[in-house]
């Protein structure tokens, strides 16, 4: 059998992501492009 994919949810309570007036997360954009690389997290285990 398969393993389940591990599922990470992010949350942006502080701000950090998205900007404060605009709502855009374009700044943040390279670090999310980051995460979604399958081995981003795994190399770090």
């Amino acid at each position: 059998m398969a393993p389940t994919p591990k599922l990470l949810v992010v949350t942006d309570l502080d701000g950090t992501l998205l900007d404060h007036h605009s709502y855009s997360f374009q700044p943040a954009e390279p670090a999310l492009a980051r995460l979604r690389d399958p081995g981003f997290l795994r190399s770090r285990e």
